[in-house]
């Protein structure tokens, strides 16, 4: 048999030259105060980083809606769109305008108003300017239709037309739709 004391003494030793205290802080060493004031300044400089940083342009989503369903988005600038079925709609904001384009389907906007970001909804070549009003724009099989239900669009089968404003450009009020018959190319 082992005798264990032979064994325990040098473990034991090595314990305790391993336990010696470490350096103790005492509390009139360690300032809080200069933890939280640390914290607060990274805090205001992540806030203030975060809220200048433009809208990045590689920023687009993309709402597809099936056959039997309909979808309401809201946007980040306030903006509401009803997305009809069968659509597919993409929104690219950036620090200039707000773009949205209609790829298929239909959907009625409810635009936030912004008159230093235009609102501006492009499908099949036709553009549709609003600053703050409501409209629905459809892409169908003859062409692209627009009706206004509040407020004022101006539409423009160039889109590059449609985004300076001015004069020449249909204007379309409450009620009044039109249609943009589809090209063949």
């Amino acid at each position: 048999m082992v005798d264990m004391s032979a064994v325990r003494a040098p473990l034991e030793a090595s314990l305790a030259v391993d336990a010696q205290p470490a350096a103790v802080i005492h509390r009139e060493e360690f300032f809080p105060w200069v933890w939280m004031a640390g914290l607060v300044a990274a805090l205001i400089v992540g806030v203030g980083l975060w809220w200048s940083s433009p809208v990045s342009s590689g920023d687009v989503h993309r709402y597809v809606t099936e056959a039997a369903r309909q979808q309401q988005i809201a946007l980040n600038d306030g903006s509401l769109v009803e997305l009809n079925v069968s659509s597919d709609l993409s929104v690219k904001p950036t620090a200039g305008e707000r773009r949205v384009t209609l790829a298929a389907g239909e959907a009625h906007f409810a635009v936030a108003h912004a008159m230093a970001r235009p609102f501006i909804v492009t499908a099949a070549g036709v553009s549709v300017l609003a600053v703050g009003t409501a409209f629905s724009v459809r892409l169908g099989e003859t062409g692209v239709e627009v009706l206004v239900t509040e407020g004022r669009v101006e539409v423009a089968r160039d889109p590059v037309d449609a985004a300076t404003s001015g004069g020449g450009r249909p204007k379309l009020g409450v009620g009044e739709r039109t249609l943009f018959y589809a090209t063949n190319p």
